[in-house]
């Protein structure tokens, strides 16, 4: 008979380290990563891990806010059978609306459990068969210069797609475009993401200056609300458009379909509320001819690793953007998760995440 997956405890400590080079982007800058690692144990000892990594101008709530309701959910969340994941978001609910990383935090360290559980990677327990992901990496908003020198540095490094950060000046977004262009060369494959920056003129002032540039996608170009502007955009752009803001829940992904406000949704377990909520937006996505990519906030090993299963496990999952833990200056929050040569990522083996973490160190 298997032992009891009662939740014994639910801990959450706050990380922070430096980043390699501050990293710009049009809602913000920052020098450092600031997430929360948790752990959740169930009864006989078994724990998963998980992380909430808050950030206000997108998730609603900084790391204060999420780790006071991380300690709230721990004692309504004691007593409750790990296995029943649907039951353990309706308790966080109840506690509070929003508050989606840091309920990502438990959902995350939850899967782990039951994936442990089963002694199967985390890609399997969810329906996969192929460990490996290929990932973009993305380049800050920076002088152009700087820009084009990154870029050149990841694609020789083998990043086979790099995601160019846009949305402040346009016009200097082109320049930013074209001297990328011509730093990586022909084969490298550019997509765009403004986050929300541009309105609609903006956007296709940018993109008839780009034409022949090779752009890719473009994300999330006007604000997260405007699904008739993106609509409007998407009848007249020859790039697939992809919704990062504007899909949260899996409401907003059926709304979002409903308006044919895009081609593809990127999905960051930090914006959803973790595995469980992204599941559902990847169904209603896939039932209307979306496809999605993986994508992530500043996220360490712990959580970039959930997103890697995630991608590896749904076939309609087509891209990922799974690289913010390669800019923490000293990563030493987890190890393991996965293995990198050049953009590949291949998820380890180990039964759930596959990822080891001295909690107690941090």
């Amino acid at each position: 008979m298997q032992s009891s997956m009662r939740i014994e405890n639910v801990e959450a400590k706050l990380y922070r380290a430096p980043l390699r080079a501050p990293f710009k982007i049009a809602l913000g800058e920052t020098d450092h990563i600031e997430t929360i690692i948790v752990r959740v144990t169930v009864e006989g000892g078994l724990a998963g891990f998980g992380e909430a990594s808050a950030y206000a101008p997108v998730t609603g709530e900084d790391s204060e806010g999420a780790l006071a309701f991380l300690r709230k959910a721990a004692s309504a969340l004691v007593g409750r059978d790990a296995a029943g994941v649907a039951g353990i978001h309706a308790a966080m609910d109840a506690i509070s609306v929003g508050r989606p990383a840091a309920k990502a935090g438990v959902d995350i360290a939850v899967y782990d459990i039951l994936a442990k559980r089963a002694q199967l990677p985390l890609y399997r327990f969810l329906g996969g068969t192929d460990p490996c992901v290929r990932t973009d990496m993305t380049v800050g908003l920076a002088d152009t210069a700087v820009m084009a020198e990154r870029a050149a540095l990841r694609a020789r490094e083998g990043f086979r797609t790099l995601k160019i950060k846009a949305g402040i000046d346009p016009a200097q977004d082109v320049e930013h475009l074209l001297a990328i262009r011509e730093a990586v060369g022909p084969e490298t494959e550019l997509r765009i993401d403004a986050n929300q920056g541009w309105d609609a003129k903006s956007a296709l002032w940018v993109l008839e200056r780009l034409e022949g540039v090779g752009i890719a996608e473009v994300e999330q170009p006007l604000p997260h609300w405007d699904l008739a502007g993106m609509r409007f955009l998407r009848e007249r752009i020859g790039q697939q458009l992809m919704l990062d803001e504007s899909v949260h829940t899996p409401h907003d992904a059926m709304r979002a379909a409903m308006a044919g406000a895009g081609d593809m949704i990127n999905i960051k377990l930090m914006k959803s509320g973790g595995l469980h909520p992204a599941l559902k937006i990847n169904a209603i996505a896939e039932a209307a001819g979306m496809a999605c990519m993986a994508g992530c906030m500043s996220e360490t090993r712990v959580s970039i690793s959930a997103g890697a299963h995630m991608a590896a496990a749904l076939p309609n999952v087509v891209l990922a953007d799974l690289d913010s833990w390669m800019e923490i200056a000293d990563d030493g929050c987890a190890q393991g998760g996965f293995t990198r040569e050049g953009d590949r990522l291949t998820l380890a083996d180990a039964p759930g995440l596959g990822v080891t973490v001295d909690f107690d160190a941090l």
